[in-house]
């Protein structure tokens, strides 16, 4: 293993030189290239709190209401900070206090020692735990909004709220992800979701709103979809004309820059007698979901088949 620690690692030793010549190496520690690979400084997660490592800088939050209304004190900080770096497979040392409530704590993994410091005064803040798709999130509670994380990022416009605990809405479903603040902890949200709805207002050519044509009503409801799922919504189109029973001549079909229009080929027929009464038809949009929320527009233009 020394060897291989020479090659591709590095080797901590006292060296016994006499006369220019090496008598003996007494090695105190060496890493391999295997060992380096697993002592990748990572952050840490237990339940009471979450540790972020940045080199060998801590910070530490804490489950909001673990220590009552007051923030830990000296001896209970150290002692989840210990805890969470032993539940990242430190062998922890002593803790060392120096200036202004900045400690040391010395710790070992892989035969690598590190010291990390931690400012008690500045880098201890309260959070609220929570899931996020299942796993375990931390979010300041100075800061209490999904974008404020500290573990994970949050995808997709529109997030699902599998309960109301620890959010600020009442009932249970999707949401604008900007929209949600956590207000204590046992949250549990599904993230990842675009919303896909169309516009009530139809864009039409203008022979055919010049002949008193006009679409009342666009009948469909917004959608949620994972961010690369195919999506497809039925839209029912009513079409009316102001100036009393008339008959359309030229067909007319649905079109949209932003998906595909399946059934809109002519869907509004020619030589059909339109009045007050609208007449209905049905399109089906459909395409797939890219990271952002998409808002359909509709067009008509004129259709022949000659």
């Amino acid at each position: 293993r020394l060897i291989s620690a020479l090659g591709e690692g590095w080797v901590s030793a006292d060296v016994y030189v006499e006369d220019g010549d090496i008598i003996f190496v007494a090695v105190r520690a060496c890493m391999d290239e295997g060992d380096s690979a697993d002592d990748e400084v990572e952050d840490a997660d237990t339940g009471d709190g979450y540790l972020t490592m940045s080199g060998n800088a801590l910070t530490l939050y804490y489950r909001s209401g673990a220590y009552g209304t007051s923030d830990p004190d000296e001896e209970e900080a150290i002692a989840l900070v210990r805890a969470l770096l032993d539940e990242a497979g430190y062998d922890v040392g002593t803790a060392t206090e120096g200036s202004d409530n900045a400690w040391t704590i010395p710790a070992t993994r892989n035969n690598a020692e590190r010291n990390f410091e931690i400012d008690l005064d500045e880098d201890v803040q309260a959070a609220y735990a929570g899931t996020l798709n299942g796993e375990a999130v931390w979010v300041p509670t100075n800061s209490a909004n999904l974008q404020s994380l500290v573990n994970a990022t949050i995808e997709g416009d529109y997030v699902y709220l599998n309960s109301t605990t620890g959010v600020n809405e009442s009932s249970r479903g999707y949401y604008e992800a900007a929209d949600i603040t956590i207000t204590g902890n046992g949250f549990n949200i599904t993230d990842g979701f675009v919303q896909i709805s169309v516009d009530e207002t139809v864009s039409l050519d203008s022979s055919f709103s010049t002949a008193g044509y006009s679409i009342e009503d666009v009948n469909v409801e917004p959608i949620y979809v994972e961010v690369g799922d195919t999506w497809e919504i039925e839209v029912e189109i009513s079409v009316t004309n102001s100036n009393g029973s008339a008959t359309l001549r030229t067909s007319r079909s649905i079109v949209s820059d932003d998906c595909t229009v399946s059934g809109g080929t002519g869907v509004i027929e020619a030589d059909t007698e339109y009045g007050e009464e609208p007449v209905t038809y049905t399109v089906t949009l459909s395409g797939t979901a890219d990271e952002d929320s998409l808002a359909i527009t509709l067009e008509t233009e004129s259709y022949s088949e000659s």
